[in-house]
């Protein structure tokens, strides 16, 4: 009985998603950073934010999501609200940085252009369990002076949903302020080069463990906070999860590693996405083309013959974003 009962809710539900109803989600300001770092310059500098995407859709919506009227509603601009969200998350790390958007009468010290900015949403189905699925992508270029580098972003998560608010939270609320502790951790290792000591690694290490043990979505924050520390010291802990048995957790810890500085982790991330099957190998190979080296970009391309990329959409939206130019 619980179990037919179970299946006639799950349907009904399934029903309501795709009748065309209008929803409306209402995205949070992203959680910012605990982490403060305390070795750097203080020179206050000011970040420029250039829209120059190829693609003006935020939120893309697949299969018979496309149907449906889903609408990020407080999001009108994009761009603008990265570069919001940019400012506030440098603020909460102790760093000097003036975020502004467009063109602007102040000198840029950097300047960051948005390549890629999107959401892809997805329902998936084959069973009475049918996950909501959505795929953060960014792409951008950062220069200072005469240099101009490449950087890369991506979140994936996905939600068997009860209600809508479980969908909002957990594959957009939460995801969009991974993101943005991402890109301004890679901002920070490119172009600024403030780092956390090794007191405040311990501290975040602390809050990371004791995040994991609820087995949330909230269980990433803290390892974002070491990926970004930019200190080498929080390779050890980020190693630790990376074997924890949450796939959630060490899914984040692989990303972290990814955001730290993969270059001279290859081997270790190789063999980490050589461990794990399916969908799994995503967030090892999103951190294999974060460390840009040659070896690690044609290890990427290479990933593309792999029957995972035309079969999970996750792994494919990580290969291909790498990828691209």
């Amino acid at each position: 009985m619980k179990y037919w009962f179970l299946k006639v809710l799950l349907v009904t539900m399934a029903a309501v998603f795709f009748t065309g109803c209008a929803i409306k989600f209402s995205i949070k300001d992203p959680v910012v950073s605990n982490l403060k770092y305390d070795k750097g310059s203080k020179k206050s500098v000011v970040l420029q934010v250039i829209d120059r995407r190829s693609s003006m859709v935020f939120h893309e919506k697949l299969g018979a999501l496309s149907h449906g009227n889903i609408e990020l509603d407080n999001i009108t601009d994009p761009v603008a609200w990265l570069a919001q969200a940019l400012n506030k998350e440098f603020s909460a790390r102790n760093i000097p940085v003036q975020v502004v958007y467009g063109n602007t009468n102040k000198p840029a010290d950097i300047v960051l252009t948005v390549k890629k900015f999107q959401i892809v949403s997805r329902r998936t189905w084959g069973s009475e369990y049918n996950p909501w699925e959505t795929y953060h992508s960014f792409r951008g270029e950062v220069t200072t002076g005469r240099k101009t580098t490449d950087i890369c972003a991506y979140f994936f998560n996905g939600k068997v949903p009860w209600t809508w608010k479980e969908v909002e939270e957990t594959c957009f609320n939460v995801p969009l302020s991974l993101l943005v502790k991402e890109i301004a951790s890679k901002i920070n290792t490119i172009a600024l080069h403030y780092s956390a000591g090794d007191e405040i690694i311990r501290d975040s290490s602390a809050r990371a463990v004791e995040q994991a043990k609820n087995k949330n979505d909230y269980a990433c924050f803290a390892l974002f906070e070491l990926g970004g520390s930019n200190n080498p010291g929080a390779l050890k802990a980020l190693y630790t999860f990376a074997d924890n048995d949450d796939r959630f957790v060490w899914a984040c810890a692989l990303s972290a590693i990814g955001t730290l500085g993969a270059k001279n982790q290859f081997e270790f991330l190789k063999k980490k996405y050589m461990q794990y099957g399916e969908i799994d190998k995503y967030m090892a190979l999103k951190s294999i083309g974060d460390a840009g080296t040659p070896q690690a970009l044609e290890f990427v391309r290479k990933s593309t013959d792999d029957p995972l990329y035309t079969k999970e959409m996750a792994f494919k939206y990580c290969a291909d974003l790498y990828l691209e130019k």
